[in-house]
């Protein structure tokens, strides 16, 4: 089976670098961007499409519908890594946000340790463990899934190391890795060779 991730195209935040919200919706050269990629994915034939719940996506699932016409379930479990929501807003590496990223660093081995009400990097992994076997139960032949950037790092992640999949490995890729807006990364998962990753980040139709 053939796994299809697209990153959202570019929301008012990505554009000005500041941690988003959940209802942070896509700005102009975003929603131009879902048009071209739905125009690359047209001639793709997929069985099931999924997408997160966060509000960038779901405009990005709805612009490619238009073209694809299937019917899209939305799920909690493509939606973006949860950051402490005493950052939404913020601009990118401000003072404060670089004072918990340093708290964090201190407790990276320990999967209990929260600063507020944060998805740490143990919960990220279970749940694209858990999205990764869900996609693999479907017994589909293609499925598309709208997401995140930070989420895709992670699939990636949990698709080469597995379960035992720890903060540092994720961290590795999240450093080298980077989707952009309505990059297409492709996965293929078989019984003999588990899942390989195919393409990554493919976006030669905003060229």
């Amino acid at each position: 089976m053939k796994l299809f991730l697209v990153r959202h195209g570019q929301s008012t935040l990505n554009k000005v670098k500041t941690h988003q919200t959940p209802t942070t919706p896509l700005s102009p050269e975003g929603r131009e961007q879902a048009r071209l990629v739905a125009r690359k994915l047209k001639g793709i034939k997929f069985d099931a499409v999924l997408c997160s719940k966060y509000l960038r996506a779901v405009q990005t699932s709805e612009i490619i519908n238009k073209v694809l016409r299937k019917r899209i379930r939305y799920t909690q479990m493509l939606n973006e890594h949860r950051m402490p929501s005493e950052i939404q807003g913020m601009v990118s590496g401000s003072k404060f946000i670089m004072e918990i990223q340093k708290k964090s660093a201190k407790h990276l081995h320990d999967p209990s340790w929260h600063f507020s009400d944060e998805e740490n990097e143990f919960e990220l992994r279970d749940r694209a463990i858990r999205f990764l076997n869900y996609v693999r139960r479907m017994g589909k032949r293609s499925v598309l899934a709208i997401t995140h950037g930070a989420f895709i790092d992670m699939i990636i992640t949990v698709a080469i190391f597995g379960k035992e999949t720890m903060p540092e490995d994720y961290f590795r890729i999240h450093r080298h890795f980077h989707a952009k807006n309505t990059g297409i990364t492709e996965l293929e998962y078989t019984e003999k060779r588990l899942w390989r990753l195919r393409t990554f980040n493919d976006y030669s139709h905003l060229r």
